[in-house]
């Protein structure tokens, strides 16, 4: 019961579940949310302003989180470090482009505003480069959206197939994420 539950908030709010999808940077639920906003007749405009509103505070949140406790962070959680460096010379040298392109990069959507703001970099400059950025990002996941899902209601005559993939693709995406920020919370508090 609880499942179908979940199937129909889905069904329901499909923009909560963009916008969620744009704040944790998943592609997957993102792409997938917005066949089902495409499958409801929802309006390509609102649903791309949902994706960039979403990307654009994902960003700034891991962006502030770097300012604030980015040197916590990489002090005391060698897995965080660890993830940091692969990153950190193209920061340092492609500052502006990195702050532009955090959003392509697969793997970097939160470690290179993390960086950014590790790095002090300006904060009206990065949310200027994260805004376009997440409109570039927005339009273009959104359009894969649209065209997948206009694909997709020809071959998924119902509906819960495609519900039940996002729901696994939620749940991968979850555990992931649990998985590899899973001791963060701890490095947050103040010493």
């Amino acid at each position: 019961m609880l499942f179908e539950n979940h199937l129909t908030l889905f069904s329901h709010y499909p923009l909560l579940l963009v916008f969620i999808g744009a704040i944790l940077g998943s592609e997957t639920i993102t792409l997938f949310a917005t066949i089902i906003c495409h499958k409801n007749g929802i309006s390509f405009n609102l649903v791309i302003a949902v994706v960039i509103g979403g990307a654009i505070v994902g960003n700034q949140i891991w962006f502030y989180i770097g300012e604030k406790f980015g040197t916590r962070l990489l002090k005391n959680h060698a897995r965080i470090k660890k993830d940091t460096l692969k990153f950190r010379s193209w920061v340092d040298e492609k500052s502006a482009l990195m702050a532009l392109a955090s959003r392509f990069i697969y793997g970097a959507g939160s470690i290179i505003p993390l960086l950014l703001g590790i790095n002090h970099y300006p904060q009206l400059k990065y949310l200027l480069f994260n805004i376009v950025g997440s409109i570039l990002w927005g339009l273009l996941i959104v359009k894969l959206g649209f065209v997948f899902g206009n694909q997709s209601i020809d071959y998924l005559e119902n509906s819960t197939y495609l519900e039940y993939i996002l729901l696994f693709a939620i749940a991968i995406t979850l555990v992931r994420w649990w998985h590899k920020h899973k001791s963060i919370p701890h490095c947050l508090k103040k010493t």
